[in-house]
């Protein structure tokens, strides 16, 4: 059995490096040129370079030289290229314009500061925002790794197809924070299963700096501890009350329109002056998308796996007759995981409507990790039913 347990841990650490080192070459050699590049790109380089004409020119001078003609004219909106024609010609030709859609961008500081980190060190800038997410992907697999030995052995190896399957080599991809959003999940995960309570309470008002919306993961989390440790509560109020300043602070140091507008521009219609003339959200224009973005989650395979891990993880955790150990061995933790996970993935959709699955890469594999800590833990009761 110790051998085979070794041989099962070697091949599980072989997948996972396998994994991180291909979602860095991925990162490297086939990135996702989306559009998000130009805001990312350009709120990195206004940390040294405050004005808005030299900041529009640098970004696209930027882009021009790292992408292929037909990428660049894509994205710059030559005539009859890519989506949103009128609305990219004009962010192309317009700085003033150019200069509203970066609020959209500023409330990542985590990733703009990497970028902006690695393009001081000498890399090429547009490079920097696809390698940023290449790295954290890596990371992140490599962390998810650790949380599931941390509680689990035979089936962590269960662990890295599911992170292919969920879409973690496309997060390293893209030219957005969303790999590091996945990282900082992780290291959550992690730092709960092995009980690294102060650690976790750090991280979680810090993790809003890679993506504030993760406050729709934390602040679960921050309540599910809460309820769970009353010894603890006071430090885990601290994490909350730190948490929102640090919402707070970058929302409005980033002069952030807010939710209404981020929803119109987004999901209704492009807005060209999405700082100075703000639209506001109608009952109707929001349902009319939760519609729709229903409509596609319905259609969407990995959201019914999610929902059957859902079913077999509330199956595994009820309680067993005549054996009084059964909550204590599954432990708080794996509970906290597959809670948060779920409202995670319910608030984030009832935000913002879509069905873009690298938005739930992260909480599908919490629930995931969440469900093969349980059946290791199940397995092990088998094998060893006594209660001492």
């Amino acid at each position: 059995m110790p051998n085979s347990l070794s041989l099962e841990r070697w091949i599980t650490a072989l997948a996972f490096v396998s994994l991180a080192a291909y979602a860095l070459v991925l990162s490297a050699v086939k990135p996702f040129h989306n559009w998000d590049t130009i805001g990312y790109i350009a709120v990195a380089e206004s940390y040294e370079q405050p004005d808005v004409h030299a900041l529009h020119a640098f970004t696209y001078a930027a882009l021009q030289r790292a992408l292929p003609p037909a990428q660049f004219e894509d994205l710059a909106q030559g005539p009859g290229a890519g989506r949103w024609p009128a609305y990219r010609r004009t962010v192309y030709t317009d700085d003033t314009v150019f200069a509203e859609q970066l609020a959209f961008y500023r409330v990542r500081p985590a990733y703009t500061g990497l970028v902006f980190a690695l393009y001081k060190l000498g890399v090429d800038i547009e490079f920097a925002t696809h390698f940023v997410s290449g790295l954290a992907a890596a990371a992140g697999l490599m962390l998810l790794y650790a949380a599931a030995m941390a509680r689990s052995r035979g089936l962590g190896l269960l662990l890295a197809p599911a992170a292919v399957l969920f879409g973690v080599l496309d997060l390293a991809r893209f030219s957005t924070p969303d790999a590091l959003a996945f990282c900082a999940v992780m290291l959550a995960a992690w730092l709960l299963l092995r009980g690294h309570l102060r650690s976790l309470l750090v991280l979680l008002p810090l993790a809003l700096c890679a993506r504030t919306d993760l406050v729709l993961f934390t602040a679960p989390l921050l309540a599910g501890l809460f309820l769970a440790m009353p010894q603890a509560r006071m430090k885990i109020l601290a994490a909350a009350a730190g948490s929102a300043l640090v919402y707070l602070a970058i929302v409005t140091l980033a002069r952030n329109p807010g939710w209404s507008t981020f929803f119109y521009c987004s999901a209704v219609q492009r807005c060209l002056h999405p700082v100075s003339e703000p639209p506001s959200v109608s009952a109707d224009q929001y349902f009319g998308v939760l519609h729709t973005g229903t409509t596609a989650l319905m259609h969407d395979p990995l959201f019914f796996m999610y929902l059957a891990m859902l079913a077999a993880f509330a199956v595994l955790v009820r309680p067993r007759r005549g054996d009084p150990r059964w909550h204590s061995i599954i432990g708080m933790p794996a509970m906290l995981l597959a809670a948060t996970a779920s409202v995670y993935v319910a608030a984030r959709f009832l935000v913002y409507p879509a069905e873009w699955n690298r938005f739930f890469t992260a909480p599908y594999l919490v629930m995931t990790l969440a469900l093969v800590v349980v059946l290791d833990e199940r397995a092990r009761t088998r094998l060893d039913p006594v209660a001492t």
